[in-house]
């Protein structure tokens, strides 16, 4: 798997004004983090920073592309945001010595759910609890419980009964809450771990999910934050989708 050089700054691109961001891939409405990443945040209800580069410019993330510091980077690169990846572990931010781990100016975050949460929290145009509420849980269930179901060697029992519930979630749906967003970011990461770590679990059962790893997997900013996985996991999604659904006989697969 291909290493961030160690130190690299990384200028995604110039912070666009008034801390909007680039245009989505597919026709999308404009990116912003939080909610989603569609919608535009007013002026009243979000807190107005007097340049984007006071905050994000001082960003660094520790981590490396064999961790799950990609994830946090697929938040960053979506969000047009500058910060400068390090893989020492000098006087990095957390004090288990795991990565992620996350220093915007004054603020230091670690564990890859938290450090969402705050890039979503700061950039996003979520202003009350009621509209954090609708990232938060998805970003808090994938860290919780997908993360279990998928990071085992027993993925063929304990995946299936999760991924019959998202399924049916994702009925209908483009994105988890009506646009893309942080909710997408963590759980999108965590279904494309799969063709990395369980390359022969078969997904023929749910479509809908395939369907969104494969909107997932082809934003621009995904491959860009996950670099060597981008192909592989594009090659599992595509294999998957068009191998024939597996026909049950009494309630068994065949």
């Amino acid at each position: 798997m291909m290493m961030l050089r160690s130190t690299a700054l990384l200028f995604l691109s110039a912070a666009p004004a008034a801390l909007g961001f680039m245009p989505a891939p597919h026709g999308g409405a404009a990116l912003r983090s939080g909610l989603s990443l569609g919608g535009a945040a007013s002026a009243a209800t979000r807190p107005q920073t007097s340049a984007l580069s006071a905050l994000s410019m001082e960003a660094e993330l520790y981590g490396s592309k064999n961790s799950r510091s990609p994830l946090v980077e697929w938040m960053l690169v979506e969000t047009n945001t500058p910060y400068k990846h390090r893989e020492d572990r000098d006087g990095m931010p957390n004090p288990f010595g795991q990565i992620p781990a996350f220093r915007d100016g004054d603020v230091e975050v670690f564990e890859s759910g938290a450090i969402l949460l705050y890039i979503a929290d700061k950039y996003g145009s979520a202003s009350t609890p009621e509209e954090r509420a609708k990232y938060t849980k998805w970003v808090v269930w994938a860290n919780s419980a997908l993360d279990k179901s998928l990071f085992t060697p027993d993925i063929d029992r304990r995946a299936p009964p999760l991924l019959s519930v998202l399924e049916k979630e994702l009925e209908g749906k483009e994105w988890l809450e009506g646009e893309f967003g942080v909710a997408d970011v963590a759980v999108g990461s965590y279904l494309l771990f799969i063709p990395m770590f369980h390359p022969q679990f078969a997904m023929q059962e749910f479509p809908n999910i395939l369907a969104y790893m494969k909107r997932c997997v082809e934003r621009p900013s995904y491959s860009k934050a996950f670099e060597a996985n981008g192909p592989r996991a594009q090659a599992y999604v595509e294999k998957q989708m068009a191998a024939p659904a597996k026909k049950k006989t009494f309630g068994f697969q065949l």
